[in-house]
């Protein structure tokens, strides 16, 4: 009877340490995303030896076991891998602030874009940890849950473009421009200076290490900031951050500040072959009231937010990706308005807008049957 229990309490002891060994492969085992990841960071770092330690540190600067998952536009999703603290003191970011690495995962389960994130709270009284989804509204509807500036950087550390919200509205956004200094001396003249809130050290010329060459080849790289004037619903430039310059062949930028490092090869001496304009993404939306018919004494309007995705490189600066209806109404005291339908195709960069109801008044009642197309670039210049 003893041996038949002793043998029973090893049958028991192998269950649970198999079981165990199951629950540990379980906690830590690699995410499926993460040779992707891998490689696709293998393919953007310099191969020398400042690149292997930099690629080193942001590899093991990527915590796995917190990585979270979020919905996207057009049957795409989003991946949040948290980078931990050791990173971020290595590439001298400001404290305060967090760090994601951010993959976006298209329909086809490959990754067509991935950035460094940092985000700085807009006081120190808020915590930089955002909350689930935020980076669904980042990319899909503008209404971001967290006030403060969010720092895009490639997966080089270098900036590409930043973005600032307050009370879930894009109120400010900055993307690094190369600029010839003929560029650069007329944009300035019409400017002022911009402050920002520190969480990148900007550079200035005495940093550089690439002298000038000549003034046909020599270029700038600037973090052109622009601020969203809500009266007039456009974007208006209120400064300049230097950040790199040198000739097209080569620029060198510094390495100690998170939104530098390494060079940016150019494609040739050509201006327009300058391509180093960031590669941004963002989604937009705006409240749209139009007019829908003509009465003798006032009109049909109706009101509508409309949503978007400003993209960097193709036709229009983006395209929409839809709209929902608030209400229409007649300003017209002589009659009166019913609205019976009301719908939207959103056409890539044009978006459709479809009105039908009834307007009646002394003489009788109309059908109305109104249609509106909007260009992406009207409504998000």
């Amino acid at each position: 009877m003893k041996k038949s229990i002793q043998i029973l309490g090893m049958f028991i002891l192998i269950i649970l340490i198999a079981s165990c060994k199951k629950m540990v492969d379980k906690d830590f085992s690699i995410s499926p995303y993460e040779t992707k990841i891998n490689k696709w960071i293998d393919a953007k770092i310099p191969v020398n030896e400042s690149g292997k330690i930099y690629e080193e540190q942001l590899k093991s600067g990527l915590d796995y076991t917190r990585m979270r998952e979020e919905a996207s536009f057009d049957s795409e999703k989003i991946l949040i891998i948290p980078i931990k603290e050791n990173f971020l003191e290595f590439r001298k970011a400001e404290e305060g602030c967090s760090g994601n690495l951010v993959v976006l995962i298209d329909k086809k389960d490959e990754i067509r874009r991935m950035n460094i994130v940092l985000f700085k709270p807009e006081t120190s009284a808020q915590t930089s940890k955002l909350p689930d989804n935020t980076f669904y509204h980042l990319y899909n509807t503008s209404k971001v849950p967290v006030d403060g500036q969010f720092h895009f950087l490639d997966v080089n550390g270098r900036l590409e473009y930043q973005l600032s919200y307050h009370d879930k509205k894009l109120v400010s956004r900055g993307v690094v421009t190369p600029l010839s200094e003929n560029e650069y001396n007329s944009m300035k003249q019409n400017i002022g200076k911009v402050k920002t809130n520190g969480v990148f050290a900007t550079t200035n010329s005495q940093n550089t290490t690439i002298q000038k060459k000549s003034n046909s080849c020599f270029i700038h790289g600037y973090l052109i900031v622009e601020m969203y004037d809500a009266s007039t619903g456009q974007w208006v430039v209120v400064g300049m951050i230097f950040i790199y310059s040198g000739c097209p062949e080569e620029v060198q930028v510094p390495q100690s500040e998170l939104h530098a490092g390494g060079a940016i090869k150019f494609s040739g001496p050509d201006g327009s072959q300058w391509n180093l304009g960031a590669q941004y993404e963002y989604a937009v939306n705006r409240e749209l009231t139009w007019t829908a018919y003509s009465l003798p004494y006032g009109y049909i309007s109706s009101t509508e937010t409309v949503y978007g995705k400003k993209v960097n490189g193709i036709a229009d600066g983006g395209y929409f990706t839809g709209a929902t209806h608030g209400s229409s109404q007649s300003t017209d005291g002589t009659a009166t308005w019913t609205e019976t339908t009301w719908h939207h195709v959103p056409s890539y960069n044009i978006l459709y807008l479809y009105l039908y109801g009834n307007i009646s008044n002394s003489s009788g009642t109309t059908q109305i049957q109104e249609e509106r197309s909007f260009s992406f670039s009207g409504l998000f210049p």
